[in-house]
C-alpha cells in the first residue's frame, strides 16, 4: 500500500486568506463576507489565483487561475470540501426550519452557494469523484438525507446514477432525494444563486419544506414532486 505524509497548507492558506480583499471574485460568485471568512477563502496575488480550503485542517486545497484557461482549477490534496457538513450543522436553519438536509454537489463553490442561503452542503470536487462520497459514507454513516444536488447536465446526471447504484453495490442504508429539476432552468447552485437569488431560495424551500408527495421504498427516500 502507498502512504502519503499529510501536507500543512495553514501558514500559505491564512497568508492568501489575508490577501483576499484584494478581490472580488468571490463576491462575484455571489458568496458573502461571512461565507469568505467562514471558508477561509484566499487570494494569491503573486501567482494570481484564488484559494479554497478542503477544510479547517488546511491539509489540501483546490486553487483557481484568474485568467483564460482550459485548466482552471488545481487540486492539493483530495478531499471532500466541507466534509463536516455530513454529520453537523454549521449553517443558521431559520430560513428553512431544517437540519436534516446535506446538499450534494460537484464543486466547492456551488456547496457554498448553498451555505450561503442557510443549507448545509458539501463538494465532491468533480463527477469522478462519487466514490469519495460512498467511502466516506462506509466509514462513517450520515443520519441526514441526503439531497443529490450535482451539475444540470449530462455529465451530473450521470454521476447521479452512479453514486446511486454505488451505494446499492455497498448496501449502505442510506437516506437521499433526487430532484430531477433541483435547478430550474440553470446548470448548477451557483449559476442559480448569482441569477436569481431569492429564486434560488424559493426553489430549496420547496425541497426542503413543501414536498408534495414521497414514495418510501426500503430506507430509500425518492422525490416525485416538481
Amino acid at each position: 500500500p502507498e502512504f502519503t505524509i499529510p501536507v500543512d497548507y495553514t501558514e500559505y492558506l491564512y497568508k492568501c486568506h489575508e490577501n483576499v480583499a484584494q478581490i472580488n471574485y468571490f463576491s462575484n460568485r455571489g458568496l458573502s463576507q461571512e461565507t469568505i471568512e467562514k471558508f477561509l477563502l484566499g487570494y494569491d496575488s503573486e501567482k494570481k489565483l484564488v484559494t479554497i480550503p478542503y477544510n479547517p485542517n488546511c491539509k489540501g486545497y483546490v486553487h483557481r487561475i484568474l485568467w483564460n484557461s482550459d485548466k482552471k482549477y488545481c487540486k492539493f490534496g483530495n478531499e471532500i470540501f466541507n466534509i463536516d457538513a455530513l454529520y453537523d450543522s454549521s449553517v443558521d436553519a431559520l430560513l428553512f426550519g431544517s437540519r436534516d438536509y446535506v446538499f450534494i454537489c460537484e464543486g466547492q463553490i456551488d456547496s457554498m452557494s448553498f451555505t450561503e442561503i442557510g443549507l448545509d452542503a458539501i463538494g465532491l470536487g468533480g463527477v469522478n469523484e462519487v466514490y469519495k462520497l460512498v467511502k466516506q459514507l462506509k466509514e462513517k454513516s450520515c443520519n441526514k438525507i441526503l439531497v443529490l444536488a450535482l451539475d444540470n447536465d449530462k455529465a451530473g446526471r450521470r454521476a447521479t446514477g452512479k453514486f446511486i447504484e454505488e451505494l446499492a453495490e455497498a448496501e449502505l442504508d442510506q437516506k437521499y432525494i433526487v430532484v430531477s429539476d433541483l435547478y430550474d432552468e440553470y446548470k448548477d447552485a451557483n449559476e442559480f444563486l448569482i441569477a436569481d437569488r431569492e429564486g434560488f431560495i424559493k426553489r430549496m424551500k420547496e425541497i426542503v419544506n413543501e414536498r408534495e408527495e414521497i414514495i418510501i421504498n426500503g430506507s430509500k427516500i425518492y422525490s416525485t414532486w416538481r
